[in-house]
Formats: structure tokens, C-alpha cells, sequence
């Protein structure tokens, strides 16, 4: 699904990861957010991998949107997502495995051979749905912000 998306903020807990470790470290940080009690403070819809620095290093966000007049719970971060078109990719299966699958379909199959549409900036969204995240059934999202070439 393309849409276009209006920006909007994330507050959530982050912490930065390596590349090349990011797909074994994020979903521990997922199990530590959990094990703390963090969903107390905002409740776990997207994750997000924002863009990388110099070093490799690029922050990730466990968050949901921060809606208006609320005030940020000690220890969460604010982002702000810039308004957009994005490639919406739905996601059915057992997570990690199946958004880690997902996403590396975008950036292998779907980016190089669409003909339209390139990355506009580097953030990728994952959005989770309520529900039993080790079912064979479980709904999320690839959200990718594009642009025509």
C-alpha cells in the first residue's frame, strides 16, 4: 500500500545498535523492554530504525505516537517523523523471523525492481498489532518512506 502521511512523533525508549548485529540485539531489547515493565510508560506499537552515523551505529525506537498535550514519561525520548509518502508492506508470521523476512524482501526484491520508487530517507517503521507476536497468524508492518526516481 503507498500512502501519504502527514509527520507526526514517536516517544519511546531508544538505544543505538551496530548493522551488523541489529537483527540478534533488537529483539533482546524488545525482551528487556518487556522484563522491565516499560509498556507501563508507552505501549509497544513501532519500532524504529532511524539513520545511521558515521560509525555504523544507528538508533532504534520502541515508541508510539505522541499525541497531543501529553507529557513525555521520565526516561522516554520524543522523534519527530517527517511527512511522507510510504511503501506500507503488510506481515503475517512469528516475529522477529517474519519482519526481519519482510524487510529484507523490500530492500532486495521490491526496491531494486519496482521501476518507480526509491528510499527518500532512511527510516524504516515497524508497526505491531495487538495480539499473540508468536502466532503463526500475527499482523505488522514494514512502513518505508519513498519517493518517485
Amino acid at each position: 500500500k503507498i500512502e501519504q502521511m502527514d509527520a507526526f512523533t514517536l516517544c519511546g525508549v531508544e538505544r543505538s545498535f551496530k548493522m551488523d548485529t541489529s537483527t540478534s540485539e533488537i529483539p533482546k531489547f524488545w525482551q528487556e523492554f518487556f522484563e522491565q515493565g516499560m509498556q507501563q510508560k508507552v505501549c509497544p506499537v513501532f519500532g524504529v530504525c532511524f539513520d545511521a552515523d558515521a560509525t555504523g551505529n544507528f538508533p532504534y525506537l520502541i515508541a508510539d505516537f505522541l499525541k497531543p498535550g501529553m507529557t513525555v514519561p521520565e526516561g522516554l525520548v520524543t522523534r519527530e517523523v517527517p511527512a511522507h509518502l510510504w511503501a506500507r508492506f503488510s506481515c503475517v508470521g512469528p516475529m522477529p523471523g517474519a519482519i526481519q523476512d519482510v524487510t529484507r524482501q523490500v530492500y532486495s526484491e521490491w526496491l531494486p525492481t519496482n521501476g518507480i520508487y526509491e528510499v527518500a530517507q532512511y527510516i524504516e517503521i515497524e508497526m505491531y498489532s495487538d495480539g499473540d507476536t508468536t502466532s503463526p497468524n500475527y499482523y505488522s508492518e514494514v512502513w518505508i518512506p519513498i519517493r518517485k526516481k
